[in-house]
């Protein structure tokens, strides 16, 4: 999904697109051309599925209202690549709870303890996490 910047970008190179081939301006040209390429390589950056196994703990599994609770998150990274740090969000009831995803090297692990809000009486599912890739300039996002 384009973000708001990326869909200014699409505005812009079919704005330096065009003006390039009326004015016959090969700068205006080129500049188009690299920054439809940097959306390419968003989206393909963002197409490629992290091959991330999640466990959590919840502890403790019951918690007084206004008392703390915490999820423990254990991430593997299962693939040969780095995954890059970025933000994940984990479920919890209707809400979702931003989750700050460091860098996971090649078949590493790493566990984050996120706190839960316990502000509330009540029974709340936790999870599914869902990790939210960001190409590097920002143009397109994937969850």
């Amino acid at each position: 999904m384009l973000t708001r910047t990326g869909r200014g970008c699409v505005g812009l190179v079919v704005v330096c697109a065009v003006l390039g081939a009326v004015l016959r301006y090969r700068s205006l040209l080129a500049v188009a051309a690299a920054l439809a390429l940097a959306l390419v390589v968003g989206v393909l950056f963002v197409a490629r599925r992290p091959a991330v196994r999640t466990t959590r703990r919840l502890l403790p599994e019951r918690v007084t209202a206004g008392h703390t609770a915490h999820c423990e998150l254990t991430l593997n990274n299962e693939s040969g690549s780095r995954i890059g740090s970025g933000i994940a969000f984990e479920a919890f009831g209707d809400r979702r709870i931003p989750v700050l995803v460091p860098d996971i090297e090649p078949h590493g692990t790493t566990v984050l303890m996120q706190p839960l809000p316990t502000a509330r009486r009540g029974v709340y599912q936790v999870g599914p996490l869902s990790l939210n890739r960001v190409d590097p300039f920002g143009f397109v996002q994937g969850g």
